[in-house]
């Protein structure tokens, strides 16, 4: 298909006199420099912490999730598991990546990651990693935006027998990666960029998120006209066609994002069920890229699984469907939920959304995230024995 242009997001670089003094900052000084001058930070810090408290208030439907064999190479993950658990604090499992961290600790750091993901999904998520450098160097704070410079937690010690799982967060990419015997889920996961292009210097023409983009726009313009009013739940991304509930400071209308594993989202838009041959292969497609990460046949037991389950599954779209028009999609089943979103300037200065910052995030409904849904069954088994 073709390629749609990204529109410059050099239009929207801040004023060089408000970058002054910035590359002198780290992650952490930048980070808690902010929360002190904005307050809907504090805001929603404050109201992450109340979210931690509630309980789920919807019905879990039980057994949509089972052990598999998803040929994963076990032995390869355990031994990178393990060179990482050496850099890991007995009691805190947690790492902080640096740039200033020995050359080789990152090697196996990096490894671990390269083993649990595909080659695709293993690009993927180095390439935001690129671009929140390149964003750096855009906005003059290298130390802020450096490409390593990410968290990495474990859970539970590495084995054959037991399952445990790493959790990766940074600015963009985030993921959570839980392995069982042959089984891995990778599941939620964050995929951000601003911009999603790198347009000079030696990694020009990194890109990420594209096809999500061009994918889901072709979709939706691929739709019936009565199934695009359907799916169109709103006319515009911006008030006031779309209500104050759907915003978000942090997430913009992004529904899944960070402390939002309780919950409740409705179904909207058009039944998959009801599309003909042509369309839902083309909704696999984008699946397929929204859960790149996972290795070849974890990837094609998840799709397997995704289209079981689609006279229950719903796409709906918010914005317009032109060339050029910023929009959010959604793809949502009991089993998975994939959100696409551009959004408006963070750190480059363009108020409304645009096609150069973009969000992506897959969850896995009723208990599919973190695995946590496996751990229950063989909570269950044990109590048996």
């Amino acid at each position: 298909m073709e390629h749609l242009d990204t529109p410059s997001f050099r239009a929207h670089l801040p004023d060089p006199a408000f970058l002054v003094g910035r590359e002198k900052e780290t992650p952490i000084s930048h980070t808690e420099k902010a929360s002190a001058a904005i307050p809907v930070l504090r805001q929603l810090e404050e109201s992450w912490n109340r979210q931690c408290q509630l309980i789920i208030l919807g019905a879990v439907i039980e057994n949509l999730y089972h052990l598999q064999d998803d040929s994963v190479d076990t032995g390869a993950i355990l031994n990178a598991a393990k060179n990482v658990l050496t850099l890991l604090p007995t009691k805190y499992r947690k790492l902080l990546m640096h740039p200033d961290m020995n050359h080789d600790r990152k090697k196996d750091v990096f490894s671990l990651i390269e083993c649990s993901l595909s080659p695709e999904g293993f690009e993927k998520t180095v390439s935001a990693m690129k671009i929140n450098h390149f964003l750096g160097e855009l906005v003059n704070a290298p130390g802020v935006f450096e490409h390593a410079f990410i968290q990495l937690l474990m859970f539970e010690n590495p084995s054959y027998t037991e399952p445990f799982w790493w959790f990766l967060c940074g600015h963009h990419p985030c993921l959570s990666a839980f392995v069982w015997k042959a089984q891995i889920i990778i599941s939620p996961t964050f995929t951000g960029a601003e911009p999603n292009i790198i347009d000079h210097g030696p990694r020009k023409g990194t890109q990420i998120l594209h096809q999500e983009q061009n994918l889901g726009l072709r979709f939706m313009q691929s739709l019936p006209g009565n199934m695009q009013v359907s799916a169109q739940i709103f006319k515009t991304v911006q008030p006031p066609e779309i209500p104050e509930y759907r915003l978000n400071p942090a997430d913009q209308r992004h529904l899944c994002g960070a402390f939002q594993d309780n919950r409740i989202i409705l179904y909207k838009g058009v039944r998959v069920a009801d599309l003909n041959q042509g369309l839902v292969g083309l909704l696999l497609q984008i699946v397929e890229h929204f859960i790149i990460h996972l290795p070849s046949k974890a990837r094609q037991n998840r799709l397997a699984q995704v289209k079981r389950h689609f006279d229950e599954t719903y796409f709906c779209w918010i914005g317009g469907y032109g060339e050029n028009d910023p929009f959010y999609y959604k793809i949502h089943s009991i089993v998975i939920i994939c959100e696409f979103y551009h959004n408006s300037g963070v750190f480059l200065e363009n108020k409304d959304p645009e096609r150069f910052h973009i969000h992506a995030i897959v969850r896995s409904p009723n208990g599919g995230d973190y695995g946590f849904a496996l751990l229950d069954k063989e909570k269950d088994n044990y109590g048996k024995k």
